[in-house]
């Protein structure tokens, strides 16, 4: 018998795989100790058949509770559940609606938002509710077959290298060497941000990209051009990221840029339009596409075989050298025009100043 008393209390006692579980059930009653029992019973059960009993009470933001404190959320996941946590904290999770999220959708688009980023703060949803599942905290995800919307593909501009001028013109030091690089190199700004000094080669004049936000692009390899390198030297150390301010890695550059650009008084940019700018300029320097992609740390799955994966560092060495001289020729290009401009405005002065 599994059930006996010790004083005025019943006690359990229970073998499961040859373990023997022994507690008090807390209670003088029989009935409610046999209750006690047969609830053990069935968890020992659920667990060596790995059964949870799940809460069907918790809520979204229980489970981004979880995910915060175990899940190791990125900066960006962090950013994306700030916009959409206000929204669902209290919504069990069993019970989100495809209505909720059109609703949260529509609250999102009417703040002047646009559908891609709509998009961004379900997929990290989505993937909340995919980890709370691997961590055993709910049954299933409800938007497991979510279709998110269609995205328009929208115009992004491309740095010219009279607006390259002004903004370095404009810029700090901190912010003028990572603009440069971002320029020449073609990295995310987090794989800029985190880029270490171990991982630069002066000798064979290579950089090895520390951390991507893509498996794909951890530790390519990347020639760097004559203004980059000499950027590196000044900046190298030992160890530690190579781009600081105040001596401290930089965590974010986005007020910095912003103020950068309205000195400068050029149109507005993003920060990530400048690894767009780097990718034009490498097309229009006459670089070909699976070399761009190489350089871009770019990958699909349906793509894992193709060449470019497997492009030499001779032929990313031929980008950077093409780059180089595109862009000697765009600055040579530049001067003459102001040149020409300097002379006109003087030519202009003196015939004035003859007819006077």
């Amino acid at each position: 018998m599994s059930l006996f008393r010790r004083g005025d209390v019943w006690w359990c006692q229970v073998y499961r795989d040859g373990v023997r579980h022994q507690f008090s059930t807390g209670t003088g009653n029989r009935r409610q100790a046999e209750a006690v029992e047969d609830k053990f019973k069935r968890e020992l059960h659920a667990k060596a058949f790995g059964l949870v009993d799940f809460d069907p009470t918790i809520t979204i933001g229980t489970l981004v509770a979880h995910y915060m404190a175990k899940g190791k959320p990125s900066v960006y996941h962090t950013e994306r559940i700030k916009q959409f946590l206000p929204c669902f904290a209290d919504v069990q999770a069993n019970r989100l609606t495809r209505g909720a999220l059109a609703d949260y959708r529509n609250q999102r688009l009417s703040g002047g938002v646009k559908d891609a980023t709509v998009n961004r703060d379900l997929s990290v949803l989505r993937r909340v509710l995919n980890w709370s599942i691997d961590e055993q905290l709910i049954p299933a995800n409800p938007l497991g077959r979510l279709k998110l919307a269609r995205e328009r593909r929208f115009h992004r501009p491309i740095m010219s290298v009279r607006e390259e001028q002004q903004v370095l013109a404009a810029a700090p030091e901190y912010l003028r060497n990572f603009i440069i690089a971002a320029l020449d190199l073609g990295m995310r700004k987090g794989e800029l941000l985190g880029q270490r000094n171990e991982h630069i080669d002066f000798d064979r004049n290579l950089l090895a990209v520390s951390r991507s936000k893509t498996p794909e692009g951890d530790a390519r390899e990347l020639p760097f051009t004559a203004r980059v390198r000499e950027i590196l030297l000044k900046l190298h150390k030992p160890s530690g990221v190579v781009f600081t301010f105040q001596g401290q890695p930089i965590l974010d550059n986005k007020k910095g840029w912003a103020a950068t650009l309205k000195r400068a008084g050029v149109r507005h940019f993003r920060v990530h339009d400048l690894r767009h700018t780097a990718n034009v300029r490498w097309l229009e320097s006459g670089t070909m596409a699976d070399v761009r992609m190489a350089l871009l740390g770019h990958m699909s799955a349906g793509r894992v075989h193709d060449r470019y994966t497997h492009i030499s560092i001779h032929e990313k060495r031929a980008a950077m050298a093409r780059l180089e001289a595109w862009y000697k020729q765009q600055l040579d290009q530049l001067k003459g025009e102001n040149n020409g401009t300097a002379e006109s405005s003087t030519a202009n002065a003196t015939g004035c100043s003859e007819t006077e």
